[in-house]
């Protein structure tokens, strides 16, 4: 079989069958391909430990599975096993011919339904460059939308436990409806001790212009594992992957975040189209050895001239309360309408300010002392001259 498909079609360089295909086909009528529907066929194909090798994948794929196909209908159902990873697939394709002969497929239109499970299943070990080395995840993003087929599809995707660029997800489940080149996607699943939900569609009716909307809603997630694994895969072609990218070891807590956004065009000019909004709000964390901190650290030290001390952060370690979070993303600029971190060492911060280009971020802070510190001010002649007071506490402003 090998050596025949490479006489007639292109073979994938790398790519290697052994195993058994047991195949029973019938077929009659005549071949027109202006007429296909005159073609009249029944059969099933049987794959059995078929092991497939291809440069494509790092583990060699078992496969066992059947495949029943009509001129009306195709269905699959196969297990795949990839090392410890496995897939089960069970899918029906009514009206395939439709697809491929659209002209001629007389208001028929091909429909796709799907299921997908997976106890255990790490994309990142199995999907790799042709050296073995994992694909690179700041590739350029693609300058046109894909062509999609006009599919009525409805799918589900359970995964027990998964890892796709470094994130690991238990009881993913996604469920997938397709009508008129529109995608709708619903995402579920548990996220490093917190839940992940997310829904999004996909307006991709025209290949120039494609349209997205998403929301993203985590809940009791803690942050610190989160950005760790997943901060190296982003592609840093955005101001804010660009600092999340530099983010290792620095924020921790258990967050909460809400996040919309509505874009249009192609994959290469999602971020600069972008209109989001994100909230976040993170619970009896710290941050940690930040420029921020040093900058805030460095701004109190100087008081010290004018007879005020304030304490001075330990291990560079900032403990806080609450930390809410708002931002804004418009025409390719991150704006942060504000940060507002309760109950630290240095009282209460409140943050407004944009991130630029490379990644920095510029901000302006107002931050209410604590009642101690503002009383020891207050009884500081030289001291109170400097502060100007909100009720009994004292204010601070600085630029970080």
């Amino acid at each position: 079989l090998q050596a025949l498909a490479s006489k007639i079609i292109v073979w994938p360089e790398g790519l290697n069958l052994a195993g058994t295909i047991d195949s029973k086909i019938k077929a009659s009528g005549k071949v027109n391909l202006e007429n296909p529907s005159k073609i009249k066929l029944k059969g099933n194909i049987n794959f059995k430990k078929l092991r497939i090798q291809t440069a494509a994948i790092k583990q060699t794929v078992k496969l066992n599975g059947n495949v029943v196909l009509s001129s009306t209908k195709i269905v699959p159902e196969l297990k795949v096993k990839m090392g410890k990873e496995d897939l089960n697939l069970k899918m029906k394709i009514l009206n395939p011919l439709s697809i491929i002969f659209a002209k001629n497929g007389k208001g028929k239109k091909t429909s796709v339904d799907f299921k997908l499970k997976s106890k255990r299943l790490n994309l990142d070990k199995i999907l790799s460059s042709s050296d073995g080395v994992a694909t690179e995840p700041n590739s350029p993003l693609p300058k046109k939308n894909p062509i999609v087929p006009d599919v009525n599809l409805d799918g589900r995707i359970e995964l027990a436990s998964t890892v796709y660029q470094n994130l690991k997800l238990k009881d993913f489940k996604m469920d997938i409806r397709m009508r008129d080149r529109i995608l709708h996607t619903d995402v579920k699943g548990v996220l490093y001790g917190g839940t992940l939900n997310q829904t999004s569609q996909a307006n991709l009716k025209n290949p120039k212009k494609g349209k997205i909307k998403t929301k993203v809603t985590l809940k009791g997630v803690d942050v610190n594992p989160l950005i760790n694994d997943y901060n190296d895969q982003l592609m840093l072609t955005s101001p804010l992957s660009k600092s999340i990218s530099k983010m290792d070891n620095t924020v921790y807590g258990k967050i909460n975040l809400n996040f919309n956004l509505n874009s249009v065009g192609v994959p290469a000019t999602y971020f600069d189209n972008a209109k989001a909004n994100l909230t976040s709000n993170i619970l009896n964390g710290k941050i940690k050895n930040s420029k921020m901190l040093n900058s805030i650290n460095s701004a109190y030290g100087s008081l010290s001239k004018i007879g005020f001390k304030v304490s001075s952060l330990k291990d560079g370690t900032l403990h806080f309360s609450n930390l809410k979070n708002k931002m804004k993303l418009s025409n390719g600029k991150l704006i942060l309408e504000s940060l507002k971190i309760k109950k630290t060492i240095f009282g209460d911060l409140d943050m407004k300010g944009a991130l630029s280009k490379n990644g920095k971020l510029n901000l302006k802070a107002l931050n209410l002392l604590s009642l101690k510190d503002s009383k020891k001010i207050s009884k500081n002649p030289r001291a109170a001259l400097a502060f100007p007071f909100q009720g009994e506490r004292a204010q601070v402003f600085m630029k970080i």
